[in-house]
């Protein structure tokens, strides 16, 4: 994805931090050891913490230089053709592909919609199949738009895999590996009150179809980095099924 989509991964603001939407940052307990950097409302002073304000109405509410803009997005169908383009352009025969988070949708849309036709394996990590209570939420949100982008809302919001993937699971193994380790941005934009991998609850990772399913004790972004999960890749992609214990 950092080839196909490189602009989207241009980093467009110098400051670096957590991000912290209305509620206070001084009512955190060891704030300080958070390194907030981004806020939402004017509900704090300053003097607390130097942030990059988000508020709507102050010129760094676009997270960038003053009067710099958001890069255009793409919708979930132009991403998916753009996966399918690239695959072509380098020739690839056999392709197995693990997407995290949205990359998954993107790559069961690109089979769902025909783009392409290259047999291999699919591998989801933390997808919302199911659809996303911290995209609902920050749909409602004026400022939300710029953080969920065109592709997001089309896969979880308007419409979810669950309701298009069906003939992809039929034809091809797809797997899904979702976190039960709940740290991250979602606490904020929705309450789970299920497991959680701190941004996509597991029920919202299942997909109808799909040949196998696995929790485990890693984080949103943790699916990305754990050994542990790499090896499950790995496992789905040489033989269609996850370890299991008794393996």
């Amino acid at each position: 994805f950092y080839e196909i989509f490189p602009e989207q991964f241009r980093c467009r603001t110098p400051q670096q931090g957590l991000w912290m939407p209305f509620a206070k940052i001084s009512q955190v307990k060891g704030w300080e050891d958070f390194g907030f950097k981004f806020k939402e409302g004017n509900n704090e002073t300053a003097s607390c913490h130097e942030w990059c304000d988000l508020s709507s109405d102050t010129p760094d509410a676009r997270c960038g230089d003053e009067g710099s803009t958001y890069p255009p997005t793409y919708a979930l169908d132009e991403n998916a053709e753009l996966l399918a383009r690239f695959i072509e352009d380098n020739e690839i025969r056999e392709s197995h592909i693990v997407g995290h988070s949205l990359g998954g949708l993107v790559a069961l849309r690109m089979l769902a919609k025909g783009f392409s036709d290259v047999p291999g394996r699919v591998v989801c990590l933390g997808s919302p199949l199911s659809g996303s209570r911290a995209a609902d939420f920050l749909h409602t949100k004026e400022w939300g738009e710029h953080l969920l982008g065109h592709s997001l809302p089309e896969g979880t919001i308007h419409s979810v895999a669950n309701d298009w993937a069906g003939d992809v699971c039929a034809q091809r193994d797809i797997g899904v590996i979702a976190g039960n380790m709940p740290v991250g941005i979602g606490h904020i934009t929705g309450k789970f009150g299920e497991p959680n991998d701190g941004t996509v609850a597991v029920s919202e990772t299942q997909l109808d179809g799909a040949k196998d399913h696995l929790v485990m004790g890693v984080t949103h972004m943790g699916l990305t980095t754990s050994r542990n999960v790499a090896d499950q890749i790995g496992s789905f992609l040489k033989r269609g099924e996850f370890l299991r214990e008794s393996d």
